[in-house]
């Protein structure tokens, strides 16, 4: 079957129908409705066509995208912070410092700088050990208790 419509106006609805169902949480059928499409697959199918054409970034053009971001907004704050100083606008200097601040930490956490260190131990205790251990407890506990003299209960009467 020919197409009913040109191509950008076909990839504009199929940006719609993307919109609708995952930005707007729209059912199938409300999408179907709303597009003008002939049944529910054919709203599915252009939505999966979309996705096709364009799929997500890869998470490390993400990061530099963000961290881009970040670089520029932090040389604003810190510009911004320079101006305050200037004007002796010290409420101003102080926030922007803290801006700074916060967005040093997040580049930090995106670079990996708070990740834990990872160690890689392995211990290797046998059986005898343990018995060996538990024995020389048992026999501390018998000489600190042999030491003490034994409590006596008793009552005081007047």
């Amino acid at each position: 079957m020919p197409p009913d419509r040109p191509t950008a106006e076909s990839r504009a609805r199929a940006e719609r129908v993307f919109f609708r169902r995952a930005i707007e949480g729209q059912s199938w059928s409300v999408i179907r409705d709303a597009e003008g499409f002939g049944s529910i697959g054919a709203a599915q199918s252009a939505y999966a066509r979309y996705i096709k054409r364009n799929p997500p970034p890869s998470s490390q053009a993400v990061m530099t995208e963000v961290m881009a971001r970040k670089r520029i907004t932090t040389s604003q704050a810190i510009q911004a912070m320079a101006e305050a100083r200037a004007a002796g606008d010290h409420d101003a200097f102080a926030k922007l410092a803290a801006v700074v601040g916060r967005e040093d930490a997040e580049l930090a956490k995106m670079a990996g700088l708070y990740a834990p260190e990872r160690h890689d131990v392995q211990v290797a205790v046998t059986a005898e050990d343990t018995r060996a251990r538990l024995l020389a407890l048992a026999a501390e506990r018998d000489q600190l208790t042999a030491r003490r003299p034994a409590a006596i209960e008793g009552e005081v009467i007047r």
